[in-house]
């Protein structure tokens, strides 16, 4: 977290790793225990991109200090052990374990190919927090608010948990809930493991969404020149 990757994109963002002494620097203030509690969950000072989160996980799933890369090669050479005892990393391994197949705020990660199973965990990033003033006006929850304003929903994993291959991260910004990243990640690796079997689900949530993404985009540039036309059109002589 908080790192530069040797990638070819000029657009990084590499997020925000907080301490005292950065504290200090940017806003001369001292360090609190507040802000330990809020760095340990993720929120206060704390920044990650989605690169991050994803590459997290690939090291906790391999034990290794993997490095993310554009172009595949056969050849790679094998990434450096990281320095964390190995009952920590098998901790963290079965908790990720359990948030997905164990009863935990991951279960819509579950992937459903056989002797495939992902190991995860959810996160919220909180936007702006409901105050005392909107609960009395009875906004109570995190759709009542508008859109720009909602929590941004996170999921990261990796599979298979016992031998992983693939790791992931998504982000929706302002979705409101902890569980609509969570099919995502876990339809991108169903594909990857049983594409037919993702295509299948596809299928089926096209049908409430109007059709494949052909047939929805032919609808929405109709949709765009009808009301340009509209626009466009003279406005109605007055009668005499």
């Amino acid at each position: 977290l908080g790192a530069e990757y040797p990638l070819p994109v000029a657009s990084q963002r590499y997020g925000t790793v907080p301490d005292s002494a950065w504290k200090l620097a940017k806003y001369d203030r001292k360090w609190t225990v507040a802000d330990t509690v809020n760095a340990t969950i993720g929120q206060g000072y704390m920044l990650a991109n989605p690169l991050q989160l994803a590459v997290m996980a690939a090291r906790i799933g391999s034990g290794r200090a993997i490095v993310p890369r554009l172009l595949a090669r056969r050849e790679l050479p094998l990434a450096e052990p990281l320095d964390i005892h190995p009952e920590a990393m098998a901790f963290v391994r079965d908790a990720m374990m359990a948030v997905v197949n164990g009863g935990g705020t991951g279960g819509q990660a579950r992937i459903t190919v056989p002797g495939v199973l992902m190991a995860g965990k959810t996160g919220t990033a909180q936007v702006r927090r409901i105050t005392m003033g909107e609960r009395r006006t009875g906004v109570l929850s995190d759709y009542a608010t508008p859109f720009k304003l909602r929590d941004h929903s996170l999921f990261l994993g990796f599979a298979p948990a016992a031998a992983p291959r693939y790791a992931c991260a998504v982000v929706l910004e302002h979705s409101g809930h902890i569980s609509t990243a969570a099919p995502i990640a876990r339809d991108a690796l169903t594909w990857l493991f049983d594409p037919k079997r993702a295509e299948a689900t596809l299928a089926g949530l096209e049908k409430g969404w109007g059709g494949d993404i052909a047939t929805r985009m032919a609808v929405q540039a109709a949709e765009w020149r009808a009301a340009r036309d509209a626009a466009r059109a003279p406005a109605p002589v007055p009668a005499t």
